[in-house]
């Protein structure tokens, strides 16, 4: 039992931490929007949502650049 209060704490410490530093990579990036003057739904399945479209996943995948990137053709 003792041994429980003693590293007690770190059943809601370590979680905490991890939740914290765990979101800091998978924002959406103001800057890249404008350092490609788009708009955040041009790589964003919709505004606000972390989620990337086709587009987006590109962008990330290539080192955050558009170069050689082709849109997928809609269906007529």
């Amino acid at each position: 039992m003792k041994i429980l209060r003693a590293f007690g704490w770190w059943l809601w410490v370590v979680p905490v931490i991890l939740t914290l530093g765990s979101g800091s990579t998978t924002q959406a990036k103001p800057e890249f929007a404008k350092k490609e003057s788009r708009a955040c739904t041009y790589c964003h399945v919709k505004l606000g949502d972390k989620e990337l479209n086709e587009t987006g996943k590109y962008y990330k995948d290539h080192n955050f650049t558009f170069e050689g990137y082709q849109p997928a053709q809609t269906p007529k």
